[in-house]
């Protein structure tokens, strides 16, 4: 676990030790802390800048919503449909964002989260795919969409704030 505090950035590393019995087993963490050099830019490096991750997830949403519909798959069941609208519309727990983020970060989260729960209602089922084709391609355009999610929740939660 990389931490940063205002004055020095820390690799937290457990260790886990089993005591008691087959009946009463017990495990006991330790936490061992490393002085490591500041973190934080190198993981810009690999998960992209906050603004990269944000255009990326709004171009991919364009073009996967294309492709779904282009192969007439975007449908849904009406239960999952009002969790649909309801997410779209900003319905996301509070309790799940942080309080000290700035509006950037914010918004960028909260987009990735709900496309991740959408994501998760989508691949339920095949939606309107009748043939395996047509599933297949739709399940690769939801995982780019998911994939996409994640890596803007790495960089909103990872990019430096100003």
């Amino acid at each position: 676990l990389l931490v940063h505090t205002p004055t020095t950035s820390l690799a937290l590393v457990p260790e886990v030790q089993q005591f008691g019995s087959a009946y009463e087993p017990g495990h006991l963490v330790t936490w061992h802390a490393t002085p490591v050099p500041d973190w934080r830019l190198a993981t810009v490096g690999r998960n992209g800048s906050l603004q990269d991750a944000d255009r990326d997830l709004r171009q991919g949403l364009i073009t996967v919503t294309e492709a779904l519909v282009r192969l007439d798959v975007a449908r849904w069941h009406d239960e999952d449909a009002a969790q649909v609208a309801a997410l779209r519309d900003g319905a996301l727990p509070r309790w799940r964002m942080p309080d000290h983020l700035d509006g950037r970060h914010a918004r960028v989260l909260g987009s990735a989260a709900r496309l991740r729960a959408i994501v998760a209602l989508a691949t339920r089922d095949d939606g309107g795919a009748v043939s395996l084709w047509q599933a297949d391609q739709r399940s690769a355009a939801l995982r780019d969409v998911d994939r996409m999610s994640r890596r803007a929740i790495a960089a909103a939660s990872t990019f430096p704030t100003p």
